[in-house]
């Protein structure tokens, strides 16, 4: 077979494997519809969440790192996220997979982040979850289900995406 067919053969089946497998992940995960499983993260200050106290919220829980570029380029739409949401029944948890909090904490600066940041540096948490990339985010209802998992860089401020968090809050 010619070497530039072959080649040609792989690299479109390698594309459509790909992209296929990204439908896949994308439409279904094995948590979604269950109870979100429980943990504790602290920020660099000490400052704790438990998802257990926050029955009655919805929660985001988004793993990140400061050496993802996607999760950089996300973060101005998470923080807007935050902001809009911090009066309300929600709760931001963005947890940093990063080493080194000094990293973390210039990133913070840098990008002029108002939310707490908490740590999972030995990846026990993503583990639990089953997180294999970055960013990674799961909607957790206000009874602790798994409403979505979401994969990859969103538009957290994207009105179909607000209308599902308006959707999941308790009735004021």
């Amino acid at each position: 077979m010619n070497k530039r067919l072959l080649l040609v053969v792989l690299v479109v089946g390698s594309f459509l494997y790909w992209a296929y497998m990204q439908k896949e992940w994308h439409r279904h995960d094995p948590l979604e519809g269950k109870a979100a499983p429980d943990f504790t993260v602290s920020t660099d200050n000490g400052e704790k969440f438990k998802l257990a106290a926050a029955q009655g919220k919805v929660v985001l829980l988004h793993f990140w790192a400061t050496w993802c570029p996607p999760c950089t380029q996300e973060m101005p739409k998470v923080n807007a996220l935050y902001n809009a949401m911090k009066d309300r029944p929600f709760e931001l948890v963005a947890v940093s997979v990063d080493e080194n909090k000094k990293d973390v904490d210039a990133f913070k600066g840098k990008m002029k982040l108002d939310f707490p940041i908490y740590f999972d540096p030995s990846e026990n948490l993503t583990d639990t979850y089953g997180t294999f990339g970055l960013p990674e985010s799961y909607l957790i209802d206000p009874s602790g289900k798994i409403v979505k998992k979401l994969v990859g860089p969103q538009n957290w401020m994207n009105p179909d995406f607000l209308k599902k968090i308006e959707s999941l809050l308790p009735p004021s």
